[in-house]
């Protein structure tokens, strides 16, 4: 492998560790800016840009941080060979006023409307649910006539799989908005 999963992730989500910040809540904020990133993406293009040790790391993360009993985030590996912010920081006499006060004032998670905190579900390699997963329609066709919605969805046929659906000329975003709004539903 060229690049370690925590060189890739950090370079992805564009954070670096906090001085005094606890190895938790580190990753946390790691996992939640990859997720921000991969929302932004609607098409998974990058996430399929990504090894596959650092999309398992992400997905552990986010079941993790699903979890009703909050079991500990797995490490990050190589994560140890990386510097973090701070560590040269406070070598440095005179830091700015502005590192200062962003190191005292984490970022703000996005909310839902409940007040909790959005985490995403975990993705497999090539999106949220597995190219063999069935489809089943939950309704009529819920696009007006002529648009591109009201043609992906004439090719859904109940019980075909997401894959056949793929190579039928459903986007996989497609499917994703469907299942979201809940058009379709997959089993497996």
């Amino acid at each position: 492998m060229s690049e370690s999963v925590a060189s890739e992730i950090l370079k992805l989500a564009k954070v670096t560790r906090q001085p005094e910040e606890d190895e938790q809540s580190f990753l946390a904020r790691v996992v939640r800016a990859a997720n921000e990133v991969f929302n932004k993406d609607k098409n998974d293009e990058t996430w399929e840009t990504i090894s596959e040790p650092t999309q398992n790391w992400i997905n552990e993360c986010v079941t993790a941080l699903a979890s009703k009993d909050k079991p500990p985030l797995p490490p990050l590996p190589g994560l140890e060979a990386i510097k973090t912010e701070g560590s040269q920081e406070e070598a440095t006499p005179g830091a700015t006023k502005k590192a200062k006060t962003a190191a005292a004032k984490p970022k703000k998670s996005a909310k839902s409307g409940n007040g909790h905190t959005k985490i995403a579900k975990a993705r497999g390699p090539k999106g949220k649910f597995s190219p063999a997963h069935k489809i089943k329609m939950l309704g009529e066709n819920p696009y007006r006539d002529g648009t591109k919605g009201a043609v992906w969805w004439g090719k859904y046929k109940n019980g075909m799989t997401v894959q056949a659906a793929i190579d039928a000329g459903v986007p996989r975003a497609q499917v994703r908005f469907d299942l979201k709004k809940k058009h379709i539903s997959l089993a497996s």
